[in-house]
């Protein structure tokens, strides 16, 4: 079984990785190390969230680039959350290696001003949004076109965020020289014409092995209910959760806020999480759930991206998501450091067949209440 310095990653990269508990590579990173460590390629990487893919990509760039020069690495994600994750792990992996080099996280919600003058600090490596950094580009207020590695993660997430008009003007503030990598656990269409506009033809491509094995400490149970009953239903199951904290996911902007407002009304501490919401708001929520203020988040997909939050103890889906790629992200948010979590899927008559083939691709059994 290889460590990280057998797939060619320096000592002081490996010897961080082992104070953050990370011993063995995972499948991904076997296979995309060795190959972004040994020749300038582009690259096209098919990995679901919790693969590994973070350290796929920010080990080989930390090996990679130089101290001395500016910018040379930008990875481009689409949530802020998901920015200051990626920041942290560049930030660990560098605690042993030779050379000092130096990472910045620009993101909405921040006052740009301070933004502008942590970038005047010399910095090699970048983690943005993709407005953000059109901002301070167009403000003149840093330069990537010295940039050699540019990292597109959840490329699929940021098109179906409505990206794309920005990543078409980013890449104008950048060399020709520079090499793609670009992450996604999907291949909607219109990735399709972002791979064919910004990856070189014969780009390298690996897909892992798209079998997401959801984690077994989860209990995934369903109750079938008509639209109108779900809320009783809720409070019910609320009540009898002796003010643990979970979160509920909907499909819709309105229906979170809808949902949020009737269990306040209730007498519960919630709060709605969508993709509407300014990033001011939006880190107020995240910080009341997390002092523990508000018992329960009422989440859109798109808008719990990203989310880090530990001791969480139930998941309720008032409503499947419409795409089965989405199940795994939910349920995934409990049953964390070996605890047990519970995964709870309110169906109507209609919505079996989004149960059945949740189970089908994700090898679960659902238990009916």
């Amino acid at each position: 079984m290889k460590d990280f310095v057998e797939l060619g990653l320096s000592q002081g990269v490996s010897k961080s990785l082992g104070e953050m508990g990370v011993k063995t590579p995972t499948d991904v990173q076997k296979e995309i190390i060795p190959l972004l460590l040994d020749k300038e390629v582009d690259l096209l990487a098919m990995a679901q969230t919790g693969s590994g893919k973070t350290l796929a990509y920010v080990t080989p760039i930390i090996d990679k680039i130089k101290a001395t020069e500016g910018i040379q690495a930008l990875v481009l994600v689409p949530t802020r959350e998901l920015a200051q994750q990626v920041k942290k792990v560049f930030f660990k992996s560098t605690k042993h290696i030779d050379k000092r080099l130096f990472v910045e996280a620009v993101y909405g919600g921040q006052k740009i001003h301070d933004q502008e003058d942590r970038l005047k600090k010399p910095t090699q490596i970048l983690v943005a949004t993709p407005g953000r950094l059109l901002e301070l580009l167009e403000r003149n207020s840093l330069d990537i076109r010295s940039l050699k590695y540019l990292v597109l993660d959840e490329a699929d997430e940021m098109i179906q965020m409505g990206f794309r008009p920005d990543l078409n003007r980013l890449i104008r503030y950048m060399s020709d020289q520079k090499h793609v990598w670009l992450f996604s656990a999907t291949l909607p269409d219109e990735l399709r014409a972002v791979i064919k506009k910004y990856l070189r033809p014969g780009y390298e491509s690996f897909k892992a092995d798209t079998k997401i094995r959801l984690n077994p400490n989860i209990n995934h149970e369903f109750k079938e209910l008509a639209p109108g009953d779900k809320m009783d239903y809720i409070i019910d199951q609320i009540d009898g959760m002796n003010g643990e904290q979970g979160i509920i996911f909907v499909r819709t902007k309105a229906n979170a806020q809808k949902l949020a407002e009737e269990l306040s009304e209730d007498g519960i501490a919630a709060k709605a999480l969508e993709g509407n919401m300014g990033q001011r708001d939006r880190d107020k929520v995240m910080r009341g759930f997390k002092n523990g203020a508000t018992q329960i988040l009422v989440a859109t997909d798109v808008a719990a991206r990203g989310l880090d939050i530990s001791d969480l103890n139930y998941i309720i889906h008032h409503q499947l998501p419409d795409q089965t790629v989405f199940y795994p992200h939910r349920s995934g948010r409990t049953a964390r450091a070996g605890k047990k979590g519970l995964s709870l899927a309110l169906v109507s008559p209609r919505e079996n067949h989004l149960l059945n083939e949740i189970e089908k691709t994700f090898q679960i059994k659902f238990k009916q209440r």
